[in-house]
């Protein structure tokens, strides 16, 4: 069943006129025969009745037509919502980010946002770095605000800021007196670290 089908039933419907539907939807009364020919062969009933060389629409007709016209403006009200979801000014964005950055970048930057773009509802997601990335690839949330992981052919990044590392150390460790310590020089060293799965642990 084809959407224009549809169509050219909800009108003919209303018209009963096969001439005036055909120059009305800009095609062939042939054309418009062979449609709802069509229509009919997938419902199993006539929608009209044919009295010489006029139509009227029946009782399956006008049970068609009611069932037409709410899958009609049910793809309306989609249209209208999906064109909402992605207006650039008025849509809705989902946000995956870290844990780190919930109380400080990011109830920032949202406070911010909402000023600027009221109409534009925001949705957060909380997770990690790899499920972040996993939900990016599959269209689950829009953003994510994350350390830097592989990239992958459906990424795009773009810096926001850079952060230093801090070492501590005990204050009788032979690092405790230097500013700055190159990473390869604490290599062979026991650390406390995140757990895996966790991006910043690398």
């Amino acid at each position: 069943m084809e959407w224009h089908h549809l169509e050219y039933f909800k009108h003919l419907a209303k018209s009963e006129n096969i001439t005036a539907t055909a120059k009305a939807m800009n095609i062939s009364q042939s054309a418009l025969s062979r449609a709802i020919q069509q229509l009919e062969k997938q419902l199993t009933v006539p929608l009209f009745n044919r009295i010489g060389r006029s139509i009227k629409l029946n009782k399956y007709g006008n049970a068609f037509l009611e069932t037409t016209q709410n899958i009609t403006q049910e793809m309306e009200i989609f249209k209208s919502k999906v064109k909402q979801a992605t207006d650039a000014l008025s849509g809705e964005i989902i946000i995956g980010f870290l844990h780190s950055v919930g109380p400080t970048y990011l109830s920032e930057f949202l406070k911010q946002f909402r000023q600027q773009y009221p109409e534009i509802q925001v949705k957060l997601v909380q997770n990690h770095a790899y499920n972040l990335f996993k939900m990016l690839d599959n269209g689950d949330i829009d953003i994510a605000i994350t350390t830097i992981s592989n990239k992958t052919t459906s990424t795009n990044f773009v810096p926001l800021l850079e952060e230093e590392l801090y070492l501590t150390v005990n204050s009788n460790h032979a690092l405790a007196q230097q500013s700055t310590v190159d990473i390869t020089s604490i290599s062979n060293e026991k650390f406390i670290l995140l757990k895996k799965g966790f991006v910043l642990r690398e």
